[in-house]
């Protein structure tokens, strides 16, 4: 649908999937605002108090209905489950 590709490094992988790691691709902006001129891949960035490698940058997509799609960090869906927890019922 968005055709979203990586400009440096690489994207989440089933590796990365089956083994909950704790490993971050960057939007664009991201990873101009917090390493413009240095690359980032094997570097470390906290991400609500939490540890992840960058594996990847993703290429310079810009603006989409006024929301600016290269503000975003990926983790992998399985290593975010493990630290959110279930709303509990009352």
């Amino acid at each position: 649908m968005r055709e979203w590709k990586v400009e440096k490094g690489r994207f989440i992988g089933k590796s990365d999937l089956v083994s909950n790691r704790k490993v971050c691709v960057l939007g664009y902006s991201v990873y101009q605002d917090l390493f413009r001129g240095v690359d980032p891949i094997g570097r470390k960035l906290v991400v609500n108090g939490r540890n992840f490698q960058i594996v990847g940058v993703m290429e310079k997509k810009g603006l989409l209905f006024n929301i600016n799609q290269d503000d975003y960090i990926f983790v992998p869906i399985t290593t975010a489950r493990n630290f959110s927890t279930p709303p509990r019922l009352i």
